[in-house]
């Protein structure tokens, strides 16, 4: 995984390469807001690299919504988390809380 900002760009671009193939677009932050001042705030695998979580920031705020990505199907995963909500929180940046979601996704199977 790696960003990459091609200097006219807002925000970084999220990426992921397998070995020597083509860089593919994990999370493009430019998107996430009209204005281009929603940022990425911080990232976290899963341990079995799974999911991602992701923090952003809105318009500059200290506050972060935590969100979710299923890596295997690269769609959000069913729950989102804001500052302070139990699942999938980022705390210095480390990735505290998954089994709730996995239970969750595991009930709906």
């Amino acid at each position: 995984m790696f960003s990459k900002n091609d200097g006219l760009q807002n925000q970084p671009v999220l990426y992921r390469q397998r070995g020597i193939g083509e860089p593919q677009v994990l999370l493009d932050a430019n998107k996430l807001s009209a204005d281009g001042t929603t940022a990425l705030a911080a990232t976290e695998f899963s341990n079995d690299h799974r999911y991602l979580a992701y923090a952003i920031s809105s318009g500059g705020s200290d506050w972060n919504k935590v969100r979710i990505l299923d890596l295997k199907t690269n769609q959000p995963a069913a729950r989102r988390a804001g500052m302070g909500e139990g699942v999938g929180h980022l705390v210095g940046e480390k990735w505290l809380l998954l089994q709730p979601l996995r239970r969750a996704q595991s009930r709906r199977k």
